[in-house]
């Protein structure tokens, strides 16, 4: 890590604890409590990962979370390394727009498209006033009712912060993936340590699981940096596990 440009992470501490964003009734959330929220000390960050799939790195992944007025903005981009470029050209990009909206952390738009395939290119907007979600999927289109509060993969650090600061070890909530909108579960499981540019980090560890899909993600986080995920598993429906972990990181 370029020390010049780059917080040791072992060291860096928000300038202050994340203020909790949820009403929290002992150590549950219903799906209807995610969201209560007040205004986050959030820190711009553009981060390099390493991306595996069965045990061989296959990508490098960056993932960036910057601010445009009142909006904020996570991107995760990937590209291809290695002798895997001659398998395939493809380039999955997908970007999620938020903000602080009536008092709740809820997400504007989602964008995902790949490079490499003209088909994958979906849109979902989030109409907070109709209360409908505006979704554009392989050529069609379909309007949702849309609940309460919704995540989807980029925005799950904004549920899973506020449970690190009340303590809590598991939520109920609404996620969106592929068109749809599920209910979905995450729960505390483990703490590791994880070892980050020669740092070594004891990260908490949640289990992500969503309603009719078989494949389950686990995600590796630093209490102290909640909003910069450390590392994320997935298995898929076959088994096959992806990775992604984190090798560097520049604060803005």
């Amino acid at each position: 890590m370029n020390i010049n440009r780059c917080k040791s992470l072992s060291n860096l501490k928000t300038s202050e604890s994340f203020i909790s964003i949820f009403l929290l009734v002992g150590l549950f959330l219903s799906a209807s409590t995610p969201g209560l929220a007040v205004e986050l000390s959030i820190t711009p960050y553009q981060a390099s990962y390493k991306f595996y799939k069965s045990g061989f790195q296959i990508a490098r992944s960056n993932l960036s979370l910057e601010q445009s007025g009142r909006f904020w903005r996570w991107r995760l981009s990937s590209k291809p390394r290695g002798v895997y470029k001659l398998f395939t050209n493809k380039k999955p990009y997908s970007e999620t727009t938020f903000s602080l909206l009536d008092n709740r952390y809820r997400i504007h738009n989602i964008l995902l498209a790949d490079e490499g395939d003209d088909e994958l290119y979906e849109t979902a907007r989030f109409d907070w006033n109709s209360r409908k979600l505006d979704i554009q999927r392989k050529g069609k289109r379909r309007i949702l009712d849309l609940p309460e509060q919704v995540f989807d993969f980029l925005t799950l650090p904004l549920l899973i912060a506020p449970m690190i600061e009340q303590g809590a070890r598991q939520a109920k909530f609404n996620f969106y993936l592929k068109g749809e909108v599920f209910e979905s579960k995450i729960v505390e499981i483990d703490k590791t340590t994880l070892e980050i540019d020669g740092k070594k980090i004891v990260a908490s560890v949640y289990h992500q699981t969503i309603a009719g899909q078989t494949t389950n993600s686990k995600y590796f986080f630093d209490p102290d940096n909640v909003l910069l995920p450390l590392k994320i598993e997935n298995i898929n429906s076959k088994g096959k596990t992806s990775i992604m972990i984190l090798i560097q990181v520049i604060w803005l």
